[in-house]
């Protein structure tokens, strides 16, 4: 494997704010001199415009060892934004064949040109702006016992493949090398990932609890003990279960309570309870990543805490906006607002 450059900079990133039909570019000379100013370029033929995609920008991978120095993984990470769906769709791009058979990417941790980043460490990288899924490459552990997990979907082939890997960077080496621990390739119409997660009214520590099967409410949490986060109590874990949608390839989810094992399910007035019957919903990102809307895909209704003083939540059509308008998530009222995050571990 070709050694690769320990002393790289980090590049900075510029949005290009256009369309994807309008992106226009030279062909890239090497990495290390452009880092100042990223263009995309013209997008190639095997992957057409989409009317309803819209190009972030594209950086080069790199893996950031103890913040002390770095290695590029010779590829690019592409984003796009992909409205109305709401979601993030980070390509891996290779610009050369020497790059495709030079990368670590291709050689030891078999990404190709194309492939779709799904999830990271269990992060759910189609709900990460750009800037966020290159922070969580940065800070991949290069430590020989640390397990990292990538789930990627490849359109060519429409499967989706989940690998475990340890990445090593030996003491005054100037590589890095990767060793596969464990992989998996399903059809994606079969391939399903579950993470325990919270969902929390934006700016506030109120978070989404079942109560009782007929009660499922947003509630304040306040630990009394030094450094626990209210979102480490188990009260506010639901398990998610997320799948591919076969049209849009949005992420469909699901979520059931950890401590009843029942799902969320919507009623016809939009209250939530506990079933054995479970709602599905799409959860759609704004484009700079500052929240999450939790939509109901059934009857298009969309959660809501309409008073700031009332614990009790609802699912509820919007009145001020269209959901075929571009940028209608970017408006939601504050109401419509929550956070979504991963925690570390599933109570079983």
């Amino acid at each position: 494997m070709d050694e690769l450059d320990s002393c790289a900079v980090h590049l900075t990133l510029v949005e290009t704010g256009g369309e994807a039909e309008s992106y226009t570019g030279e062909a890239k000379e090497p990495r290390r001199d452009d880092h100042l100013q990223q263009n995309i370029p013209e997008r190639s033929a095997s992957r057409p415009y989409r009317p309803n995609e819209k190009l972030i920008a594209r950086t080069e991978i790199f893996v950031s060892p103890n913040h002390t120095s770095e290695f590029s993984l010779m590829g690019d990470i592409e984003s796009s934004y992909i409205t109305p769906d709401g979601y993030f769709r980070h390509t891996i791009v290779f610009e050369s064949k020497q790059e495709v058979w030079n990368s670590v990417c291709y050689g030891m941790l078999k990404l190709r040109n194309g492939d779709q980043l799904l999830s990271i460490n269990n992060e759910d990288t189609t709900l990460l702006s750009h800037e966020d899924a290159l922070r969580v490459f940065e800070n991949l552990p290069s430590n020989k016992d640390e397990n990292i997990t990538m789930t990627y979907r490849r359109p060519s082939t429409r499967n989706v493949v989940d690998f475990s890997f340890e990445l090593n960077c030996s003491l005054g080496s100037s590589a890095v090398e990767a060793r596969i621990n464990n992989e998996s390739s399903v059809p994606e119409s079969d391939w399903i990932k579950k993470s325990a997660v919270t969902i929390q009214n934006r700016g506030t520590n109120r978070y989404m609890q079942a109560l009782e099967k007929n009660c499922v409410i947003f509630k304040e949490l306040i630990s009394s003990i030094p450094g626990q986060k209210p979102k480490d109590f188990h009260i506010c874990h639901f398990t998610e279960e997320r799948w591919i949608e076969s049209n849009s390839h949005a992420m469909l989810r699901r979520y059931m309570d950890e401590e009843h094992k029942d799902y969320l399910h919507v009623t016809c007035d939009g209250n939530i309870i506990l079933s054995s019957t479970c709602s599905v919903f799409k959860l759609k990102v704004e484009r700079m990543h500052a929240f999450v809307i939790m939509e109901e895909i059934v009857t298009g209704k969309v959660l809501c805490l309409e008073d700031f003083n009332d614990c009790c939540a609802k699912f509820i059509h919007p009145t001020n906006y269209a959901a075929d308008h571009i940028n209608y998530i970017d408006h939601m009222e504050e109401k419509f607002r929550f956070k979504r995050d991963s925690v570390p571990c599933l109570r079983q």
